[in-house]
């Protein structure tokens, strides 16, 4: 423990066994014909749980991840994978990525 930062709010909270409530949401779709969705929101709520709040209690989604994609099945041994994920980070940049994959 010589590493330990002692001016480290977090680590030191962390380390006297300060508990918090994090709460995150994610859904995600499919169907038969090769579509697929889903949509992610970590951290919508943090709080510190016995103590001073670490973030109000509310919506605070830190990230927003959107992400879909198409199978497209073009023969017994071929499958494309076409799919795009969005990435909305809070006080950040959008972030886009298009992807592609081919299975067998």
């Amino acid at each position: 423990m010589d590493d330990l930062d002692s001016d480290d709010p977090l680590l030191i909270e962390a380390m006297d066994g300060t508990n918090t409530l994090e709460t995150s949401f994610g859904a995600y779709y499919y169907n038969d014909n090769g579509l697929y969705a889903g949509i992610s929101a970590p951290n919508l709520i943090r709080t510190k749980m016995g103590g001073i709040k670490t973030n109000e209690v509310g919506l605070i989604a830190t990230n927003l991840i959107l992400f879909g994609g198409y199978k497209i099945k073009k023969s017994e041994l071929l499958t494309l994978n076409p799919s795009v994920l969005v990435r909305q980070m809070k006080g950040g940049v959008t972030q886009l990525e298009i992807n592609g994959q081919v299975l067998d």
